[in-house]
């Protein structure tokens, strides 16, 4: 009997271990101004707010498909949760992390969630006159400051580089303050422009595109690849049921078409 009761202790404290090891945590960021907490205490997506709402209540989805709860989702500022993810010490995922060589082998990737191409965008009542990236190298670009598109203009060679927020660069664009162009990807723009109260009708897009980024959900490498797979199965089937589209109507974009 006594046997038998220390069997039982030992297998509860065995199925807890499984349970504990197994629950993934989420984490998110730059969510702000674009998401709320609903009465039930979870994070939602605020409908036409762009790319951070969409991927919000896309991974939301996800998680309900593999009976998780969506209250189990954190907001971190996206180089400490991009820390956590490589240093591999407890099951962690994370969204949005571009699809980049100098990730692969370091995390695993489910997606994509989005494809979001990077444009610059000028004042369509006064057009900088740029069509050219060698052209856009010589006038001033504002950039999200600490982001890729940082990084992209800076190993490129632009000479006028402006830092800020988005919001900030569209208002120093719309002053005439130093800003010809500013960079920001199309998924982005509506949600950006709604958050600083800016008409997107003073807004068009250049010629110029910079480059594409894969945004996907990722998952420290502790994570098995079966787990993996189940993920990007959900996501499959949101894609092939529709889910998908309808939720792209409801938040990525404004009911009014994207400047263009």
């Amino acid at each position: 009997m006594y046997f038998r009761f220390i069997s039982i202790l030992i297998f509860a404290a065995f199925v807890s271990h499984l349970s504990y090891s197994g629950e993934i945590t989420f984490l998110t960021h730059s969510v702000e101004g674009k998401s709320y907490r609903d009465e039930n205490g979870e994070l939602r997506g605020l409908e036409h707010s762009g790319r951070r709402a969409f991927q919000l209540e896309l991974i939301r989805e996800m998680m309900l498909m593999r009976h998780y709860s969506p209250k189990n989702i954190h907001i971190i500022p996206f180089p400490r949760a991009l820390a956590m993810i490589v240093a591999n010490s407890m099951p962690h995922a994370l969204f949005n992390a571009g699809k980049r060589p100098n990730r692969m082998g370091r995390m695993k990737f489910v997606g994509p969630l989005t494809l979001d191409t990077y444009y610059l965008y000028e004042q369509k009542a006064s057009p900088s006159g740029v069509n050219t990236i060698e052209g856009a190298k010589k006038v001033g670009v504002c950039v999200h400051r600490g982001g890729n598109q940082d990084k992209f203009v800076t190993k490129n060679g632009f000479e006028k580089i402006i830092r800020n927020t988005y919001d900030g660069c569209f208002k120093m664009l719309l002053a005439n303050r130093d800003v010809d162009l500013v960079s920001i990807s199309a998924t982005d723009l509506q949600g950006v422009l709604k958050q600083a109260n800016i008409d997107p009708d003073l807004i068009q897009k250049s010629p110029i595109s910079l480059f594409s980024s894969e945004g996907s959900l990722v998952f420290s490498n502790q994570i098995s690849d079966e787990e993996i797979d189940k993920w990007q199965e959900v996501l499959d089937q949101l894609k092939a049921s529709g889910k998908y589209d309808e939720l792209t109507k409801t938040y990525l974009f404004q009911d009014t078409p994207p400047p263009s």
